[in-house]
């Protein structure tokens, strides 16, 4: 099961809560995905409840494939290089005690997916024409010289940029129970760039993770017009979404 999440504030005006939002694939080619959003504290930069998203997302892959999954792919936007250990010994441990609660003995990989950086490639050689702003080629892969020398991290650009330099996606490699190669990690994270359903060529970083901001975007059309949120868990369940209208349209907020 593929996963993408990442954590947002809702408005300027409502600064004080925020949205976690989760996308989770359901479907054997990572292609279908179904949602959760939660309301919480302005002040996390974790899912606060990850453990009930977890546990619903199980429950519609569980409904769809008629077992639960071997891995989870987890890829996690939004996150600053000092949360790594908060991600890791909270979040995680919640997607833990979910699938310990159902009976699902998944190995989970945990991708931190960092766009807030500078660094630059340029491929050696000339520019030619087929090749204007004289970027590197999409899939170009940095593992090796110039990232973290005691932590498992690659550079990947995956897109070919349309004007000016390609920016690459940093990815951290926080969680691996399940021991997955480098080298595959690597090929699963470019092909999932090709799976973004709203664009027909391969895009910056992973669909789970670019559905995520989708989730986002459909969160806050709910929230329109609240400015001030005294109980989160009162204004959630005012906008909880029909399951009905989930099981049929799982992909609505595309």
């Amino acid at each position: 099961m593929y996963m993408g999440a990442d954590v947002t504030i809702l408005s300027r005006s409502a600064r004080d809560s925020q949205c976690g939002r989760v996308a989770a694939s359901h479907d054997p080619y990572g292609a279908s995905y179904n949602m959760q959003y939660r309301l919480q504290r302005g002040t996390l930069e974790e899912i606060e409840d990850m453990y009930t998203v977890t546990l619903e997302h199980l429950r519609v892959y569980k409904e769809n494939r008629k077992t639960y999954p071997d891995h989870i792919l987890y890829y996690r936007d939004v996150v600053s290089d000092g949360q790594f250990p908060k991600i890791k010994n909270e979040e995680l441990m919640h997607i833990r005690q979910a699938c310990d609660k159902v009976g699902c003995k998944a190995k989970i990989c945990c991708v931190i997916v960092v766009k807030r950086h500078h660094t630059r490639f340029f491929p050696s050689g000339v520019e030619t024409p087929s090749n204007r702003f004289n970027n590197v080629d999409p899939g170009t892969v940095v593992d090796r010289t110039i990232v973290h020398p005691n932590e498992v991290q690659f550079f990947m650009v995956s897109h070919q940029a349309i004007q000016g330099t390609a920016k690459p996606t940093r990815y951290n490699v926080i969680e691996n129970t399940g021991n997955l190669d480098i080298d595959l990690l690597q090929q699963l994270t470019y092909n999932l760039c090709h799976m973004f359903p709203r664009c027909n060529r391969s895009v910056s970083y992973p669909a789970p993770a670019y559905l995520a901001h989708l989730v986002a975007a459909r969160g806050r059309v709910y929230l329109t017009g609240t400015h001030r949120f005294l109980d989160l868990k009162k204004e959630y369940a005012k906008r909880t979404i029909v399951p009905e209208f989930m099981k049929k349209n799982p992909m609505y907020f595309v």
